[in-house]
């Protein structure tokens, strides 16, 4: 039976026909849907627009304290991960996580002392010529010299291996230090988002400076000498335009790792 071109509608007195409450309802829930569903769409456009005026403005002040904040999050987070794997190696290692060691290591057993940094030694050269293909681990260098001639851009692939060969080497008790590591790593977290970003080259070295200060304050909680390092050591410039997106970069990372 077909139905009828006027089905879920009635009659009024004078013969106007009127929409039904069934019918109403799903004429409105329909059109509650698309509005919302366009709306939802707009405003999502509009802010991936918003976000990426670093690239097509070149040098805006809020998108650009915006793409700091979260450099600084990102790196706090990644040095509490690399933290947290040389600890796990390290009481792997020697049946304690403790930063220090000396009076630990005198309690231990003296084959404690001499197979844990010989095994990872050879870990640490396998890893260098497999991942690495016998390239060194990057370094504050690296960062400084993507500053210089690499318009601020550090490979992430290769400072995320660094950073594997640099977590075996400190857990098994190689004479290395983690801040140089994780400034590599940071800068290289800053420039994938400031590729993300289509930063042009200014801002790009910027956002270095910041994941620079981000991993010196979350590494050693020292917030103010990771931005001085970044202004003076790495970017080699205290421009004004560079100096706040590091502070908040900084404070953000300190924050996480507190």
């Amino acid at each position: 039976m077909r139905r009828s071109k006027t089905s879920g509608r009635r009659k009024s007195a004078g013969g106007v026909p009127k929409l039904s409450a069934i019918a109403f309802t799903d004429v409105w829930g329909d059109c509650g849907h698309f509005k919302m569903q366009g709306w939802l769409d707009y405003r999502a456009a509009r802010a991936a627009d918003w976000v990426r005026q670093i690239g097509d403005r070149g040098t805006d002040p809020v998108a650009t304290g915006i793409a700091a904040a979260v450099i600084g999050v990102v790196v706090g987070y990644a040095s509490l991960v690399f933290r947290i794997g040389v600890e796990s190696i390290q009481f792997l290692s020697y049946g304690t996580a403790a930063e220090d060691m000396v009076d630990q290591l005198r309690a231990l057993p003296w084959y404690l002392k001499v197979f844990p940094p010989v095994i990872g030694g050879g870990l640490v050269a396998l890893m260098l010529r497999s991942l690495l293909r016998g390239q060194p681990a990057g370094s504050v260098a690296d960062v400084m010299e993507a500053n210089m001639v690499g318009a601020g851009k550090v490979p992430v692939k290769g400072a995320l291996y660094s950073a594997m060969v640099s977590i075996t080497a400190l857990g098994s008790g190689s004479s290395v230090g983690r801040e140089g590591p994780m400034i590599h790593l940071g800068g290289a977290l800053a420039s994938a988002v400031s590729g993300w970003l289509r930063a042009p080259p200014a801002t790009a070295r910027t956002l270095l400076g910041c994941g620079v200060a981000a991993a010196i304050a979350a590494s050693i909680n020292a917030p103010i000498a990771g931005v001085f390092f970044a202004l003076e050591v790495v970017l080699g410039s205290y421009a004004i335009a560079s100096f706040a997106p590091i502070v908040i970069a900084g404070v953000r990372g300190t924050i996480v790792t507190r």
